[in-house]
């Protein structure tokens, strides 16, 4: 906001005749009068006007004159000209508070006693302005309304504005906003009636100011708008481009192409006034509303492209380079060497100008896009550089978190150092307090530990996690900290003891009423026992969980619970309840901008789309969420998306897609350790070979990843098999190991290893089945119907109701279903291990022929 700049202190009216006559100017003239001053009267005088006018261009100086001016007019005891003279030495030691003081109150009684009212006003309004300078602002009001009262009395109605004028910068310098408007609308007022229009246009911009500084635009164009017709039939150009650029501010939170066009005139005008910078700060303006506040990109780019020549011409290296910043990221969405090229010239030029602050954070933007481009020399290098800088600007928060940046990088090739430098990142954040990241970074650490199966230093560090998150009732980070607990307590003690933890959390935060915590809690047991293929169990707990979320109006709650419903209904191929359940995640997650939650919600649809044959939709809806989790540099759960697109491409028989997927997606899970996810790529390249082996009508793709044989094939498919299925077996995931058991012995039986594939398939069946049954189908219907009369009905009713014929009725259909299924697949069963114990057994009778025939 400006403020009326304004010498409170000035206490002499310049006579009439110099007013034409400005700075050295005025005092060369006045110099040349004080020689032909033929009174020592006159001489007085003359010296307290270069003494006055001194006050703005040398200050001692105007002390000189001003005690040639005393000491005149003390030999003369000249009473008005000791006033004038104290007062000049008043103006021009203003920045001393004690001395200019001091010279007020010297000059008022020569004033008082020569009767000079005029003096007396502009000491009153000088030691208002000493005393507003100091922060006194009732002794300052005191003085102004003192200096009202005289300009009132004698009635000077300019001196009177301007007095209206000082008190509305000193409540504004108070902060004091009301009372400042009324000051200035006092000032404009009398303004007016003086037809000073000079002041009635500066008035009016700064009412705009302060109204524009309030958001009130209507306001703010009432007073911008006069002021700038006044301005420009004044011919002041200068300020008819000031108040036409704040009037084009004001469009531009409304109607781009309306403030467009009025920057476009102020452009022409500063460019008029050779204000050259102004110009370039006006397309700066331009492409920051373009590229950030607008999302119009392009426009933004093309505006900055505009400013960056009139700053290279005024030579104005900082903004230069922070405009070619802007570019820098713009360009780099399209043409990543282009971007890296631009964030670098405006890195040289910011270390040039020294300002390390914004160089260290190019530095980390640069490392980012080379850690996009895999180029671990050039990452390491700029996220080193960056920690430098911060380190040495004291910048503790962001240096702490460089060494989270170069940790993460390390993670991959070296653990322990990774580690150490997470630890030294972890004791910043405890001296700043830092609560957020102390969370996230014991959260790494123990990540780290576990991965490197440390379980018991792992458990120490989520321990403090959670004391640490309790403590500050940090209920976000504690619910992650109990599922990272219970998550340690899985790989190392086994899954009823991280049941057991579990469930004495859910008691603890039933007790303590806190329903979000047992929300987290209940979603984490059904993940847990839907990951171990226990899916009535994972409902029954789900399905709490979403009847307290509905409870709270949680819809963040609601979408993740949907979404793992969906995931168990999906496990179950019960695909029309899993489609209904995904669908109604996506909405409420699209609703919440949660972008990371959409994306699996798409997930979850195209394996829904995948399973009832429906190639395009499955395909669309896994290509959305695979640019989304990319978009936010969620590799992990791309690789998952991958994944889920090549298993679609090998059920309908594309097998060199499904390949080309699967592989990207297990070169990820790899990289980034997503043990769950590895095993899955590694039975589905299984189940792609063994697809192409039993294929014999088409020839074998012509593709590097398949040999060219079909017996190497299905032996390979029985070496990625036995990888999957020894992780399988590790991460305790039944519902993938029955169906790896199941391909390995279809590909054993290929091979003609009867005896191996019998072995297999009947170790699938016994999976299968505790995975897949009537009874854990009936007991998911149950469970649902619990859930969807519980929201209505007390308990008692509602377990009469499912315990009588409503549970019949809606089981019936699928029972039926499910029995009609089960007979075939015995059927199918009984088929398969009776043609699989055929040829065990003429295995085993050829052997036994061949033995005996040897043996003769």
């Amino acid at each position: 906001m400006k403020f009326k700049l304004l010498l409170g202190l000035l206490c002499i009216s310049i006579n009439f005749c110099y007013a034409q006559k400005t700075g050295k100017a005025l005092i060369d003239s006045l110099t040349e009068r004080l020689t032909k001053a033929t009174t020592d009267t006159a001489r007085i005088n003359r010296l307290n006007d270069i003494a006055l006018n001194y006050s703005n261009i040398d200050t001692a100086k105007g002390i000189t004159y001003a005690e040639q001016a005393l000491n005149l007019a003390q030999k003369l005891n000249y009473k008005k000209g000791l006033g004038q003279a104290y007062n000049n030495l008043a103006v021009n030691t203003r920045n001393n508070f004690q001395k200019s003081n001091s010279y007020v109150f010297k000059a008022i009684p020569f004033n008082q006693q020569s009767a000079n009212n005029f003096g007396l006003e502009w000491d009153y309004r000088g030691l208002g302005w000493l005393y507003s300078n100091i922060k006194d602002y009732k002794k300052a009001f005191s003085y102004y309304h003192m200096a009202l009262k005289l300009s009132t009395a004698i009635k000077d109605k300019a001196f009177e504005a301007n007095v209206w004028g000082i008190m509305g910068d000193t409540y504004g310098g108070s902060v004091d906003t009301g009372n400042m408007i009324l000051c200035y609308k006092r000032d404009l007022a009398i303004q007016e009636e003086l037809k000073d229009r000079p002041s009635i246009a500066l008035l009016q911009e700064l009412l705009g100011d302060i109204y524009y500084a309030k958001n009130d635009d209507i306001k703010t164009l009432s007073y911008y708008q006069p002021s700038c017709k006044l301005y420009q039939e004044l011919g002041n150009k200068a300020g008819y481009s000031l108040v036409l650029w704040n009037i084009a501010s004001v469009y531009l939170k409304s109607d781009a192409n309306k403030a467009v066009d009025v920057y476009k005139q102020v452009v022409k005008l500063k460019m008029e006034l050779k204000d050259t910078a102004s110009a370039a700060r006006i397309y700066s303006i331009l492409g920051d509303h373009f590229m950030y506040g607008a999302s119009e990109p392009e426009k933004g780019a093309g505006y900055y492209q505009q400013a960056l020549p009139l700053y290279l011409a005024i030579g104005d290296k900082a903004s230069y380079s922070s405009v070619l910043w802007n570019l820098a990221a713009f360009y780099y969405k399209t043409d990543e060497s282009k971007g890296i090229d631009m964030y670098k010239e405006a890195l040289s030029i910011k270390q040039q100008l020294h300002d390390d602050n914004s160089a260290a954070t190019i530095n980390l933007q640069i490392a980012n896009a080379y850690s996009m481009q895999n180029d671990r020399a050039k990452t390491l290098f700029y996220y080193e550089q960056a920690a430098r800088l911060y380190k040495q600007l004291n910048s503790m928060a962001n240096y702490s978190n460089a060494l989270w940046y170069i940790a993460g990088f390390h993670l991959q090739t070296d653990e322990n150092k990774a580690i150490d430098e997470y630890q030294q990142a972890l004791k910043i954040k405890e001296e700043l307090h830092d609560e957020v990241s102390i969370a996230n970074l014991l959260q790494t650490l123990g990540k780290c530990y576990t991965d490197q199966g440390n379980y018991d230093k792992a458990m120490d560090v989520y321990q403090q996690g959670f004391k640490r998150s309790a403590s500050v009732n940090n209920k976000v980070a504690k619910a992650g900290f109990i599922a990272s607990i219970a998550g340690v307590y899985l790989k190392r003690d086994g899954l009823n003891k991280a049941l057991a933890y579990y469930l004495q959390m859910l008691d603890q935060t039933k007790n303590s009423a806190d329903l979000t915590g047992t929300e987290n809690i209940l979603l984490a047991i059904g993940n847990l026992y839907s990951d171990q293929s226990d899916y009535p169990k994972a409902i029954e707990y789900l399905f709490q969980g979403l009847k307290i979320a509905e409870s709270l109006n949680d819809q963040s709650a609601l979408a993740q619970f949907m979404d793992q419903i969906s995931t168990v209904y999906l496990n179950q191929h019960d695909i029309n309840k899993s489609l209904d359940y995904a669908n109604r995640s996506l909405k409420l997650f699209n609703a919440l901008h949660n972008n990371s939650g959409a994306a699996g919600a798409l997930l979850n649809i195209g394996s829904c789309y995948s399973e009832l044959k429906q190639t395009d939709k499955a395909l669309s809806n896994n290509e959305q969420a695979e640019k989304m989790f990319e978009s936010m540099g969620d590799r992990v759960n791309a690789s998952a998306v991958l994944g889920n697109i090549g298993d679609t491409y090998r059920k309908v028989g594309n097998y060199s897609k499904a390949a080309e997927y699967t592989m990207r997606a297990l070169k990820l899970a790899e990289a980034f350790h997503f043990d769950a996810a590895i095993p899955v790529e590694l039975c589905t390249l299984g189940e792609i070979n063994v697809a192409i082996a039993k294929d014999k009508i088409h020839p074998i793709p012509a593709d590097t990843i398949f040999p060219q044989d079909r017996k190497a094939l299905l032996e390979k498919a029985v070496a990625y098999l036995n990888s999957a299925i020894k992780k399988f077996h590790q991460n305790g995931d039944l519902k993938n190991l029955q169906e790896a058991l199941e391909t390995r012995s279809e590909a054993q039986q290929l091979l003609g290893n009867y005896a191996e594939a019998l072995a297999d398939y009947k170790e699938h069946l016994r999976y299968r089945d505790s995975v897949y049954n009537q009874d854990k189908t009936q007991e998911i219907t149950r469970r649902e119907l619990q859930y969807q009369y519980g929201k209505q009905e007390d308990s008692l009713k509602y377990q009469q109701v499912i315990t009588g014929d409503l549970l019949k009725q809606q089981t019936l259909l699928a029972t039926q279903k499910e029995q009609q299924l089960l007979l075939l697949g015995k059927q199918k069963d009984i088929g398969i291990l009776n043609e699989q114990k055929t040829q065990a057994e003429l295995l085993a009778e050829q052997k036994q022929l061949l033995f005996l025939l040897r043996s003769q």
